[in-house]
């Protein structure tokens, strides 16, 4: 008896003396309010994956891309029809081709998948779509190079030179095929080419994926005479079409199926047509 006596003095000793945190006030469960209150208890947490080829095609909705420029049927476009869960309810959706990722070029994935496993639904640069499982994969696939983690982190330009470089990069591409929808090296679109070309010497920019986008976040350049070097001049009401001022009344654009990726001449491309200026530089 003398002995379980000492015992129970120690463990109350020991009791007082410990610091017990309860659950409500522990680390972890500040951790998880801090989380609930950021990311929203409805909120699915977003996971990167990672473009395991070139090029991975992106699926949109139709109405999230260009208008189908001169030259373009409903026929040539690439569609798919894709059936996922929503509200414990089955959607089927149809997309087109929008875009396209380069390889190793990151996505941000939420967990929504279709019902047959094939494709996700991913965003990337504010553009929500579709890409096929089987051409993204998480840091560590077959073939992973840390130099390819990202798309564009090879060529970036100092602020002070980067006007000139997205022109220089606009114009290595002279020649590339007019692609609907494309952003990637032999086939462009417009706003891919601008997109692309500002990825290359810019990493981490804001430029959206649209024309239409691309003008309404852009800082308005009042006329044509104060247009510099790495200005975008878009047409159409609303926006069409976007081209990027080099020099000189020159341009470089994605024009169309027929031309690809060339030069033209500011007067003649905004002749008879709504038109505004825009730039994405400081200076």
């Amino acid at each position: 008896m003398k002995h379980l006596f000492a015992l129970a003095a120690v463990l109350a000793a020991s009791a007082a003396s410990a610091q017990v945190v309860s659950e409500p006030e522990s680390p972890l469960a500040r951790a998880r309010k801090t989380e609930v209150v950021s990311v929203g208890a409805a909120q699915a947490m977003a996971q990167t994956l990672y473009a395991s080829r070139t090029p991975a095609a992106v699926f949109v909705n139709p109405k999230d891309v260009e208008a189908m420029p001169d030259g373009y049927k409903p026929e040539d476009l690439e569609n798919a029809e894709l059936t996922y869960r929503m509200e414990n309810a089955s959607r089927k959706i149809t997309v087109v081709k929008g875009s396209e990722l380069n390889r190793g070029e990151g996505v941000s994935w939420s967990g929504v998948t279709t019902e047959d496993g094939k494709w996700y639904q991913v965003e990337t640069r504010g553009l929500a779509g579709w890409v096929r499982a089987e051409d993204l994969s998480a840091p560590g696939w077959t073939g992973w190079a840390p130099e390819i983690a990202t798309a564009f982190a090879t060529k970036p330009a100092p602020a002070d030179g980067r006007r000139t470089a997205f022109a220089k990069e606009a114009a290595s591409h002279l020649g590339d095929n007019y692609v609907w929808g494309g952003r990637a090296p032999g086939g462009f679109d417009c706003s891919g080419l601008v997109q692309y070309s500002m990825d290359v010497i810019w990493p981490g920019n804001k430029v959206p994926r649209v024309s239409r986008d691309q003008q309404a976040a852009a800082k308005s350049v009042a006329s044509a005479a104060e247009l510099k070097t790495g200005d975008l001049v878009f047409t159409g009401d609303p926006v069409k079409h976007v081209m990027i001022f080099v020099e000189d009344g020159e341009l470089v654009e994605a024009m169309g199926r027929k031309w690809g990726v060339r030069r033209s001449e500011l007067a003649g491309r905004i002749a008879g047509k709504p038109y505004s200026f825009g730039s994405y530089f400081q200076d």
